[in-house]
Parts: C-alpha cells; sequence; structure tokens
C-alpha cells in the first residue's frame, strides 16, 4: 500500500504535450528478476539524446520518476543512473512538486518535468518525477520506478493515459510475463546471478500470444485504485477459502501476498505441517 500526494487529474498540457504515432501499436520489451523475484526492472530512455534507465515496473503506482544528478546524498548515492536535465534537448522543467511515501516509512520527492521516452519501439512524451529526495531503499541495480496505473477518468501524469490519450495505444493495456530467477540457466550455473537475471517481459498495448495458450479470461476493476478486482474464490489442497466480498489489487512492485489475518490464518491451516512464525 502506498500514499501519494501529487495533483493526479491536470490540465492534458501542463505537463505533457502530445503528439500522435502510429495508432494501435504494441511494443514489449525485456524485464530483468531483481533479488531473486523481488521487482522487475524494464529498460527506459529518456531525453534527447536518450538516458538510460531500468525502472521497477509497479502497477500499485500512478507516478514514474528518476533521479536527478544533483541529489547525491543519502539513498541517491546509491543509485547508479541519474538523470541530468541539462543534457537533454527536450527537457521541460516544472515547479509542480510531488512526493510519494510508503507504508514501509520511506519516500521520495521532488518535481515533475515533462520528456522524451523511449520504451521498446514506443516514443513519446510525458510527465517524469524528477526525484531531490530519496528514501526509497532500491536495489543498487534499479534507478527508479515507472508507475503503471491508468484513471479511465483521466489524467496526463501515468504513462498508460498518456499512450491512451495521444492513441498510440489503441486500449491501455500491459501484458506482463514474469520469469522466475530460479529458472533461468544462468541462475542455475552461477547463484550469485540470480541478484539480476533475466525476468521476463511486458507487452504495452496488449499481450504476447507466445507466452500463453486458450484464451484471456477478463475482470472488470473495481475498487479504491486501478487494476483492483473482486477475488473469485481461493482454494488450498482441496479446502475453499471463505474470500466473500474480497477484493485484489494486482501489484508488480509488491512481492508478497497480502491479505486478511482471516483469510492468512485459513490458508495456513489448510497448509500440512505450516507454522505460524
Amino acid at each position: 500500500m502506498k500514499v501519494y500526494s501529487y495533483p493526479s487529474h491536470r490540465n492534458a498540457d501542463s505537463v505533457t504535450k502530445r503528439y500522435l504515432q502510429k495508432r494501435g501499436m504494441s511494443s514489449t520489451s525485456p524485464l530483468t528478476s531483481v533479488s531473486g523475484d523481488i521487482i522487475y526492472s524494464v529498460p527506459l530512455g529518456l531525453g534527447t539524446p536518450a538516458q538510460q534507465f531500468n525502472l521497477a515496473i509497479d502497477t500499485g503506482s500512478p507516478i514514474t520518476w528518476v533521479v536527478a544528478n544533483a541529489c547525491t546524498s543519502g539513498e541517491c548515492s546509491k543509485v547508479s543512473n541519474h538523470f541530468n536535465c541539462a543534457a537533454s534537448s527536450t527537457c521541460q522543467q516544472s515547479s509542480t512538486p510531488f512526493n510519494i511515501s510508503y507504508v514501509d516509512s520511506s519516500d521520495v520527492a521532488g518535481t515533475y518535468i515533462s520528456e522524451q521516452y523511449t520504451l521498446g519501439s514506443l516514443s513519446f512524451k510525458a510527465a517524469v518525477g524528477l526525484v531531490t529526495k530519496d528514501n526509497s531503499a532500491l536495489a543498487p541495480t534499479v534507478d527508479g520506478i515507472m508507475g503503471l496505473w491508468y484513471y479511465p477518468q483521466g489524467s496526463d501524469v501515468p504513462i498508460l493515459n498518456v499512450l491512451k490519450n495521444s492513441s498510440i495505444l489503441a486500449q491501455p493495456k500491459i501484458g506482463v510475463w514474469l520469469r522466475g530467477a530460479n529458472t533461468s540457466a544462468s541462475a542455475d550455473a552461477d547463484p550469485s546471478k540470480e541478484l539480476n537475471a533475466p525476468g521476463g517481459e511486458i507487452t504495452f498495448g496488449g499481450a504476447d500470444t507466445n507466452r500463453y495458450t486458450g484464451d484471456i479470461s477478463y475482470v472488470d476493476c473495481g475498487g479504491d485504485s486501478p487494476w483492483t478486482i473482486p477475488v473469485g474464490g481461493m482454494t488450498v489442497n482441496g479446502q475453499s477459502i471463505n474470500t466473500a466480498g474480497a477484493m485484489a489489487t494486482l501489484d508488480t512492485g509488491t512481492s508478497l501476498m497480502l491479505v486478511s489475518q482471516t483469510v492468512s490464518d485459513a490458508i495456513n491451516s489448510a497448509i500440512p505441517g505450516a507454522i505460524k512464525d
């Protein structure tokens, strides 16, 4: 769970200057499993010429952010790649602030800029949070967060809204295929490589048909945040778990399954030999 403070529904031209690209296209980018599948990162180019970053994909966040080159203290010093606005001919600064606080007491803060994105075969201009205060404690190989919320009511901050509003994507769809680090040949040969191993792929604008069989079943989203769906049911070792009325958020930025105490107790009771720690 995350707490945000930012202007979520801004004027369309205040931060993002949109332009049209080929309509209805899709793009697939490779993912990297970080720290044994704790998070997954995607390569992103920002600016002109493009400065390269590896960002954690996070369907539980609305804001994409990177660390400013002027931020060198604290957690900023541990980030491998910093963004230099002065080195980009397309960087447009603003005085609009943003900050994000997480339940583990970590947080980041800074100001928005408008910048050119290069994401796989997609090229577009959108808002980026430029961090000047970083207490996020990300893994050393991760440079920031790619926020993948989508607001049906409209916004120009989440990149999925920008891609849909600009008609670059016909639908605000993403397909995520996650591959565990311990299933890769490199990790089997050298366990230390699990810290940074091939981790699957993410498709913007659809799903890679090579990564699934049969038909996709669609579920209407609801609840208080994007990508929240009703829980249809849960079965453990043949025992049905009571999840009546429960909603679940599909969050690629969270490595654990979070449930209520009642559901947790029921799950563990259905697992032979389970010990409550």
